[in-house]
């Protein structure tokens, strides 16, 4: 309890601090505001009023291109997050389809046991749709909500769970490999397992940095649990 309260002192502290410093802040700008206005009466008094004009302009030029390219900047930035993340989907969406199609070939040739390599095969491709759909909602995150709340928790279980299926099918799919008769096939099914595998890791490490994402809400609820 006495922990509690020096946290939540701390808390208070560093909270009236910040005001503090914003206060001071706020009040230089409103000196700053007034030597300028004198300067600037000063100035009318002696300049005629063309000439201010003319300087108010370009201030308020500047002022836009700069806030322009700000706005370019950072939009610029968000488009190359977003892009790098689809990229990534689209690639592994790529990989897998591959891997299937060529254990597809192999269940073609394999008589009765093809037909299980077969729908194991067909059930990644589906697999690998949910999990990337389920990835996006967590990265699409409303990114005020991620950092008052944090990640979407109920999303990432829905993918961990996905992901724990798919390791499931993955299992059985390699003991129906290894009742495969030509070891060629067995070669080749196994190589594309551990191709959806890489898949599939990668996105376990996506979701584990989503986990990690701060958030207000949970840096309070681990100062007060202490």
């Amino acid at each position: 309890m006495k922990i509690k309260k020096i946290s939540f002192l701390a808390l208070f502290i560093i909270f009236s601090f910040f005001l503090f410093n914003l206060n001071n802040v706020k009040a230089g700008e409103r000196r700053g505001n007034s030597s300028m206005e004198g300067a600037a009466s000063n100035s009318m008094r002696s300049n005629p009023v063309v000439e201010e004009d003319i300087l108010v302009e370009d201030k308020i030029e500047v002022e836009i291109e700069e806030e322009g390219d700000n706005e370019q900047e950072s939009s610029l930035n968000k488009k190359n997050v977003k892009t790098k993340g689809l990229e990534n989907a689209i690639q592994r969406r790529s990989q897998v389809a591959n891997a299937v199609q060529e254990m597809l070939k192999v269940a073609e040739r394999s008589g009765g046991i093809g037909d299980q390599v077969r729908v194991m095969a067909q059930n990644q491709e589906k697999t690998q749709e949910k999990i990337e759909a389920s990835l996006e909602k967590i990265q699409n995150r409303n990114k005020l909500m991620r950092f008052v709340f944090g990640p979407d928790s109920e999303e990432i279980k829905n993918a961990r769970r996905i992901l724990q299926e798919n390791q499931d099918e993955l299992t059985q799919l390699e003991n129906v490999r290894s009742q495969l008769t030509n070891i060629v096939d067995q070669e080749k099914v196994q190589e594309q397992i551990e191709k959806i595998q890489e898949a599939r890791a990668e996105i376990e490490q996506d979701l584990n940095k989503s986990e990690k994402v701060f958030s207000l809400f949970g840096w309070m609820r681990n100062i007060f649990s202490k």
